[in-house]
């Protein structure tokens, strides 16, 4: 819904922060009056650092100062449960849900509606090896797609923590993505290729 904003990455842990509304300080143009959302001395570069575990990235120049920050930094909610860095996110808009891939071999799904402020684990997907790529069907919410190191897409059923439907790519899987329709899968392999699937992988 726009109002909150997750992150994850090494050590398993999961944040999800409120974005402050900076409406009030826009003036009658529309155009954004006082301190910038993020500020900083010099432009910033960044650096991205290759690792066999989660992604990271470092900021040269000063931080961003915590007055002008776009996020609540004393309103935020930790998501426990992961035992090692996690590698993807996919929050599902409609449901309020998340889900999270990590190296520890599972998927796991969290309620994170807005209107609850209890946020919990619902459910937990366990993999033969780490889990690279997830994402929510874009009909069938209690649908998603998952990819493993161990070359396999798969498609879960949440609701009874099975798998409706798989293939096998022979090679680690980095990403994947659904048509907005939902009848056509692309997977992102380690070697560089990608792989579409349609009929032979369907609910």
């Amino acid at each position: 819904n726009g109002k909150m904003v997750a992150c994850a990455g090494k050590g398993g842990l999961i944040k999800i922060f409120r974005i402050v509304d900076f409406s009030s300080k826009l003036n009658k143009t529309g155009s954004f009056s006082g301190d910038l959302p993020v500020t900083s001395d010099k432009p910033r570069e960044l650096k991205f650092q290759r690792s066999l575990t989660a992604p990271s990235i470092e900021f040269e120049g000063k931080s961003p100062k915590s007055s002008g920050c776009l996020f609540a930094e004393d309103d935020f909610i930790c998501l426990e449960g992961h035992t090692s860095d996690v590698i993807d996110l996919c929050w599902d808009a409609f449901s309020g849900k998340i889900l999270s891939a990590s190296i520890d071999s599972n998927v796991r799904l969290w309620n994170v509606s807005e209107n609850d402020r209890i946020k919990t684990c619902i459910g937990t997907y366990k993999h033969p090896e780490p889990v690279s790529a997830v994402l929510f069907h874009p009909k069938f919410t209690q649908v998603f797609m998952s990819g493993c190191l161990d070359g396999k897409v798969r498609l879960w059923d949440s609701l009874n923590n099975r798998v409706l439907n798989f293939k096998d790519t022979k090679d680690s899987i980095t990403a994947v993505q659904f048509s907005p329709d939902g009848r056509l899968v692309a997977v992102g392999l380690l070697q560089g290729r990608v792989i579409f699937y349609g009929e032979d992988l369907k609910l």
